[in-house]
């Protein structure tokens, strides 16, 4: 039993090395053949990182494009799949870093709904009835253009 792992390792790195070589002259099937078989192992471990599928979606394909635009820097010291998965972890490190000062909030925060009228936005500042409740307001004109609807307000 031994023997025929051994020689279906073999075959595999084989076929790895001949696609390499086919992807290193050019070949985006090959390359695409290549690194198909690592999706799935290259999605969990960034999104073990990122803890959001898709942010680990967008990782590995940034992944994939840096691991083609830089396919001549494999010096096949380890396997390709070793050094597939150093890229996407270091992306998604990268993405980690980059969106750490990003915070989510949820627009729920920020609305109040109101059975009646509807959802209404909340703000600490006065609305605009607060405002004028201090002041005298004069009445709308129109500008001597003819255009736009102005409100004049006197400080009391």
């Amino acid at each position: 039993m031994r023997g025929i792992n051994e020689q279906a390792s073999i075959v595999a790195n084989q076929e790895e090395h001949h696609l390499l070589g086919s992807a290193l002259a050019g070949s985006s099937e090959a390359f695409n053949r290549l690194v198909e078989p690592h999706w799935d192992a290259l999605l969990r471990v960034t999104q073990l990182i990122l803890r959001n599928r898709e942010d680990a979606e967008d990782t590995v394909q940034a992944t994939i494009l840096n691991a083609w635009l830089n396919l001549e820097s494999f010096e096949g010291q380890s396997r390709f799949s070793t050094w597939l998965t150093r890229i996407a972890i270091d992306s998604a490190f990268i993405h980690l870093c980059a969106n750490s000062y990003k915070s989510e909030v949820s627009l729920d925060d920020f609305v109040h709904y109101e059975s009646t009228s509807g959802p209404r936005l909340l703000d600490s500042e006065p609305d605009p009835e607060q405002v004028l409740s201090g002041k005298e307001a004069w009445p709308s004109t129109v500008s001597s253009d003819g255009i736009g609807l102005h409100h004049v307000v006197a400080d009391t």
